[in-house]
């Protein structure tokens, strides 16, 4: 059964920290509080925002219907990160 067509609030981000993981390693955390259940959320970054290229940031996340947290490790000799979500229907 297909799913409900993709809207603006499907990816509107609710808010994002920096912190520490449970090993101390720094993290950049993005926070959903509506995401959509059973929409696909992957983040991916690169150096260069016009990049054609751009690496995995974390796994895959289904949404829940609720609050979705992405947490993406932060690599401390990185001198510039930029990061986007895509979102899209199973």
């Amino acid at each position: 059964m297909p799913s409900a067509p993709l809207t603006a609030t499907d990816h509107t981000l609710a808010g994002s920290a920096m912190g520490r993981d449970e090993n101390g390693n720094m993290k950049f955390t993005l926070k959903f509080n509506q995401s959509r259940l059973g929409k696909l959320y992957h983040a991916t970054t690169s150096s260069d925002l016009a990049s054609s290229s751009w690496s995995d940031a974390s796994p895959i996340r289904i949404g829940n219907g609720g609050v979705l947290l992405i947490e993406i490790p932060i690599t401390p000799t990185a001198t510039k990160c930029i990061y986007r979500v895509k979102v899209w229907r199973k």
